[in-house]
């Protein structure tokens, strides 16, 4: 799903990307620091911020740990 959503970013598919926020965030609803960091994503997303890639990294970074 990430790399789904990395994807529609690279592609400037801002909107399906946000589409795919939801699943997401109910895979991790149980995770505290993962929700912040996907509602940040969702943020840019809705902004069609230049940083997304670097937050959807963040959202990498939080899941590795």
């Amino acid at each position: 799903m990430i790399l789904q959503i990395e994807q529609h970013i690279k592609h400037g598919q801002f909107e399906q990307a946000l589409n795919l926020l939801p699943k997401l965030e109910e895979t991790f609803s149980n995770h505290a620091e993962v929700l912040w960091v996907i509602r940040t994503l969702q943020h840019d997303l809705e902004h069609h911020n230049l940083t997304t890639l670097n937050t959807l990294n963040q959202v990498k970074q939080v899941l590795i740990g």
